[in-house]
């Protein structure tokens, strides 16, 4: 844990101090990032565990090991209140067979990770680890733009999971760059959750800043919107010279 205080000497100027100290109870953290690892998880696993000097980005690995877990039988109270939102997206189940990872379709159809589309592959990680309870109450769940390679229609579901996750006691900080997302966590949150957007943004003194708002459209220093707004302006633009 890190604190840190502001000081200001006689001319104003700012400095910061820290002050480091350790957890007192273990906390379990999952990362998901934004690159699909499930597709090479036998081969990458198994250098791994051979080389000690692996040059490989362990945090990567840490998520292949998390959904290698086996699963349960029966799951867990949290898992079954996500699940039925994720299982229409992926239309099956997960499964594992030496160390590889499926996607076992309603149909019974088995396909390998390594065929599948991307935006599945990030929807069926996320079912593997409620399922084998990597994601429990109390986890810190953090996710790497969930919006990267995933259909647009699956957003809204996205949300609707991030916010559920949320009210089960399940932290959750993500990094996006997706307008839509966003939006839909601002107007899909209910009075009681717990939601908190940053924007961070340089100023001309080099430094980056830390901008915190409960609502999404309240962020002043925020470039997804301004994005958006120079398209919206385009497009106006553009109509109004036919």
């Amino acid at each position: 844990m890190t604190h840190h205080l502001l000081e200001s000497d006689d001319a104003g100027v700012q400095t910061v101090s820290y002050e480091h100290s350790l957890f007192t109870k273990k906390i379990n953290a999952v990362y998901l990032p934004v690159k699909d690892m499930l597709t090479h998880s036998r081969g990458l696993l198994a250098m791994a565990h051979k080389y000690n000097d692996f040059p490989f980005d362990k945090t990567l690995l840490d998520s292949i090991e998390c959904a290698g877990r086996w699963g349960l039988k029966q799951p867990s109270a949290l898992a079954k209140s996500i699940l039925p939102l994720l299982d229409p997206l992926i239309n099956g189940t997960i499964a594992i067979d030496n160390d590889e990872f499926y996607i076992v379709k309603k149909n019974g159809q088995k396909i390998n990770f390594e065929l599948e589309a991307e935006g599945f592959k990030k929807i069926g990680i996320l079912w593997q680890l409620l399922m084998n309870e990597t994601i429990t109450e109390n986890t810190i769940l953090l996710w790497d733009e969930p919006e990267a390679n995933l259909n647009p229609e699956f957003l809204p579901v996205i949300a609707d999971c991030l916010l559920a996750l949320s009210r089960q006691h399940v932290q959750i900080l993500i990094s996006t760059h997706s307008y839509i997302l966003a939006k839909y966590i601002e107007i899909r949150a209910k009075d009681m959750d717990k939601v908190l957007f940053h924007s961070l943004y340089k100023k001309d003194d080099g430094l980056v800043y830390d901008e915190q708002q409960k609502k999404f459209s309240a962020l002043q220093n925020n470039t997804i919107v301004t994005a958006f707004e120079a398209l919206m302006d385009e497009i106006y633009m553009g109509k109004a010279g036919e």
